[in-house]
């Protein structure tokens, strides 16, 4: 298999999806559809990706709405039960920047993807925080 990259034109907010040749996948960003205030309708991107069963690493690099819309309902994050299972998609290794574990103020979608980081560090497992990661420490 060779390497693909799939851009996902979402406006101002791209996701991408890297596909590995050893076949491992990278979600980096995801934003579900929305349209604008002109009726510009953007890409459809969880009939897209739907087709997948899990990504290797997702990656959500700020806790913007229009970074993460739809992921609560697109996602299965195990710190509740309500977001497990129904055909929803498996996250191996979720990666998070220190500050969407530490902000508080952040909308419905990324308070889920928060939890599910603060989850994973509390019980060791398929995390990786990135930009500034030390603030943790405090």
């Amino acid at each position: 298999m060779s390497q693909k990259i799939t851009f996902y034109p979402l406006g101002n907010a791209e996701t991408v999806l890297l596909e590995l040749s050893n076949g491992k996948k990278m979600l980096m960003g995801y934003a579900a559809i929305r349209t604008d205030e002109a009726g510009d309708k953007r890409y459809d991107i969880t009939t897209a990706l739907k087709k997948h069963k899990s990504f290797d690493v997702v990656m959500f690099s700020h806790a913007h709405d229009d970074h993460v819309k739809g992921a609560k309902d697109f996602f299965e994050f195990d710190h509740a039960d309500k977001y497990k299972g129904d055909g929803r998609v498996q996250i191996k290794e979720l990666w998070v920047s220190s500050a969407f574990v530490l902000d508080s103020n952040v909308c419905e979608d990324a308070r889920v993807i928060r939890q599910e980081a603060r989850h994973r560090l509390k019980n060791g497992y398929g995390i990786k925080v990135f930009a500034e990661p030390d603030k943790l420490d405090q």
